[in-house]
């Protein structure tokens, strides 16, 4: 997907930020950054699937500890590692055989409220269908990467006093 975005005010607002001191210009852009990857941090939390939660929750903003640029600013929206199964529900998984570790039976227990777990045997291997991709990440980043980008500038100008 390609599209072009248009930002403006930029140049004025850079023009603002260069004269302020470091740690104040550091402070005015991090606080704008952080708020434009919470637009799409919620984009993508809202299209999350849901079963337990769990997915949705662990979906963050963080500030990169490293980056390439000196005196650069990063923030990341992404999954914390309690959801070790985000890529297996992004971009799915293919038909594949499930073996037993040692010589024992594989089992599943089917619990439900109408009574008691009733455990399905299925031998030492089953082959599992697969899943579908959902792509609820790329999507929710896609349909938010300009409210994002326009929520940062915001932010900024407002901060700045820039039109």
């Amino acid at each position: 997907m390609t599209g072009k975005i248009k930002l403006v005010g930029v140049k004025a607002t850079a023009q603002r930020l260069k004269k302020l001191s470091a740690e104040v210009r550091k402070r005015h852009v991090d606080t704008s950054l952080r708020k434009g990857a919470n637009v799409a941090k919620v984009a993508v939390q809202t299209e999350a699937p849901v079963d337990t939660g769990k997915l949705k929750a662990s979906i963050v903003v963080r500030r990169s500890a490293k980056d390439s640029n000196p005196g650069a600013t990063t923030y990341h929206t992404g999954v914390l590692l309690n959801a070790w199964y985000f890529p297996l529900v992004e971009f799915g998984t293919s038909s594949h055989l499930i073996k037993t570790k040692k010589k024992s039976i594989l089992a599943s227990s089917n619990a439900s409220s109408a009574g008691p777990a009733k455990p399905q045997f299925f031998g030492t291997a089953v082959r599992h269908p697969g899943s579908a991709a959902t792509g609820f990440f790329r999507r929710g980043w896609a349909k938010s990467r300009k409210q994002s980008m326009d929520a940062t500038l915001n932010l900024l100008k407002k901060r700045l006093g820039t039109k």
